[in-house]
């Protein structure tokens, strides 16, 4: 779990976008409920992630200007704008799709996804772990096993 909390600050840190806060909010809320932490909540900041991933991916297409309004031809300019409301959600143009000299253009696609991908990676590890650890049966098998692990360092 202490590389979960990482790379999801490390993903707050790289975008600083309301989609990475919410991750590394979702996290920490976690931890609360940590070892126990409900299978659905693993589940949802995974859906989430993907879905964050899903969406930078498809506002490169062509489709979409970087203000997030639709291209009929030309977008605006950014000059005389504060930072877009699409930025602010983490979707960002890479260069070869920005046409504003005054983008927040990110150089690739890898480097719009990098933390993305490797938070979503790191949760599965930990989903897996915690799979394979019983963390995920019902609070009866969960208190048993528990029981069983007390009784065995007590003959100890």
């Amino acid at each position: 779990v202490p590389a979960l909390v990482v790379c999801s600050a490390l993903q707050f840190m790289a975008f600083r976008s309301i989609c990475a806060g919410l991750s590394v909010v979702i996290v920490v809320c976690a931890l609360m409920a940590f070892p126990h932490v409900p299978w659905t909540v693993w589940v949802f900041l995974q859906w989430l992630n993907i879905s964050v991933i899903f969406a930078k991916v498809v506002f490169q297409l062509p489709l979409f200007c970087e203000d997030g309004s639709l291209d009929t031809g030309s977008c605006p300019s950014l000059c005389h704008e504060e930072m877009p409301w699409t930025a602010a959600l983490g979707l960002m143009k890479t260069q070869q799709n920005a046409n504003s000299p005054c983008s927040v253009a990110e150089p690739s696609l890898s480097a719009v996804l990098w933390a993305d991908v490797l938070f979503s990676l790191v949760l599965l590890l930990v989903m897996c772990a915690s799979r394979m650890g019983g963390r995920f049966g019902s609070t009866s098998q969960i208190l048993e096993s528990l029981k069983a692990v007390e009784k065995k360092n007590r003959r100890m």
